[in-house]
Parts: C-alpha cells; structure tokens; sequence
C-alpha cells in the first residue's frame, strides 16, 4: 500500500470525460503543453472509487512494521516474490482506522454519475445510495439492460416479453406474438372485395353469401 498509494495515490476521475489520473499527474498535464489541450480546464475531478476503493477498501495495518495495505493487497503481497521477502508471515494485521476514516469522510459523487445520477455525499453513505440509486442497470426479463429509472416503462411500453391484449379479440399474450395472431384473429377486420365493407374475419365468408349486397351472381333468367 505505501508504494500502491504512490502510484495511484489520490486516484482521481475527471468528472466530464471520465479520465483516469492520480491528483498529483492531474496537475501537472494540466501545465503540460503536449497534454493540456486535451483537458477541459474547468472539468471537475472527483476521487475515482474504481480505483481508490480497490486500493484501500478494507485498510489495514501490520502490528509490527506499521506497513499499510487493503486487506486484498495484503493477500496478494504475501504471495508476491517480489514483496514477500520484505513482510514477515507471522505478523498480524489490525483493522487502519486512521486511514479508513480519512476514506468514509470524503465526499464522492454517486458511482452512476455518468449515466445521470445526481446523488453526492460522504463515501460512507455510499453503499447505502447504491442500494437506492435508480441510474443502476438491470437485466429485463427480454435481455436488454435497463436503468432502474426507466425499468417501468420500459416493462410497460417497449419490452418484447410484454403481456398485450389483442384489441379486436381482447386475448392475451407477448407482444412479439401479437402480428402472428393479427392474422388469424377471428375478430380481426376483413374487408369485403366486393362492398368493401369491413367484417369480422370470421364473419366474412357469410356476409359474402348472405348479406353483401354486391355479390356477382348468376341470374336465372339469362
């Protein structure tokens, strides 16, 4: 963690453009001239929890070097040749709250910004907003993903997998199989060739024998 948090430190994103920097390279692209152009100078940048919160979620410390690592850096350092060496198996790790307190207190912008979200607050309500945020995208029972905002009416207008009543018939089904049944729908208009009158599809062949009053027929006098 001492040498993660070097790197990606004060891990920040732009708040338009959703580019990546730690704070420190931030400030200095923005005075760089083969970079600078590329940002906008009023962007907002906020703490990037993609990355910040991987690097430090559950912050710990050792008992004996006073070393800090996220629990799962910890983990993986432990089996890494490269930094093993350097930490001792048998020393313990205790919960860093100087540093976990540093990280609920700031103030961050909701995950789902970018879809349109508006929520900002502390980080340690976070978890809580996200279990409320409605600009989270969910699997409709059709396959496509849909904000949580717009699930209603998508369910309601838009979803293939959507129960609809025939309107001639009043039968129900899914929509995708409504232009099949509009074809043999027995309450389903048919236009009369002869009259041009319209017709219940089952009716039709009896209004052409018995009730048009343009069927060709042949006279007996003839």
């Amino acid at each position: 963690f001492a040498v993660k948090r070097e790197i990606t430190g004060d891990a920040v994103q732009t708040s338009e453009t959703g580019q990546r920097f730690c704070k420190e390279c931030f400030d200095k692209a923005k005075k760089d001239p083969n970079y600078a152009g590329e940002l906008d100078p009023d962007d907002e940048i906020w703490p990037d929890f993609a990355v910040k919160r991987e690097i430090t979620g559950d912050a710990v410390q050792t008992s004996e070097t006073g070393q800090r690592f996220c629990k799962e850096c910890f983990d993986k350092a432990k089996k890494d040749p490269n930094y093993a060496g350097e930490l001792d198996p048998d020393d313990e790790i205790w919960p860093d709250f100087a540093v976990k307190r540093e990280i609920t207190n700031l103030k961050v912008k909701c995950e789902n910004y970018i879809a349109g979200c508006n929520w900002k607050g502390l980080f340690k309500l976070l978890e809580q907003h996200m279990q409320e945020c409605q600009y989270i995208e969910s699997e409709c029972v059709c396959g496509k993903q849909v904000l949580l905002l717009n699930m209603e009416t998508h369910l309601m207008e838009e979803c293939p997998q959507r129960r609809v009543k025939c309107k001639d018939c009043g039968l129900e089904m899914y929509f995708t199989e409504l232009q099949d049944h509009s074809g043999v729908c027995p309450n389903a208009p048919r236009v009369c060739e002869n009259c041009r009158k319209e017709v219940p599809a089952s009716q039709l062949t009896q209004h052409m024998i018995s009730e048009c009053k343009y069927v060709r027929c042949i006279c007996k006098d003839k």
